[in-house]
């Protein structure tokens, strides 16, 4: 997971200022973690990659590994 996949995140969760996006932790885990923030980082994903991911894509207990790793398989290279 690299810096620029981490400061999309900072854009997406603005509750989560003491939260540390590493890795291993899960979407849910992540302080303001609901049906908005989803949307949000859905289409943050979109913005910031050109990455098309769904909401069903962000479902189930998903480590932001996971999420990262699905979106550098989905840009275009």
């Amino acid at each position: 997971m690299d810096d620029a996949f981490k400061d999309c995140l900072e854009n997406v969760f603005d509750e989560a200022d003491d939260t540390e996006f590493t890795a291993e932790l899960k979407l849910e885990d992540i302080p303001g973690w609901d049906s908005m923030t989803r949307i949000s980082l859905v289409m943050e994903i979109d913005s910031q990659y050109d990455v098309k991911v769904t909401e069903e894509d962000l479902d189930g207990e998903k480590t932001l590994q996971q999420i990262a790793a699905l979106v550098a398989e989905r840009k275009p290279a």
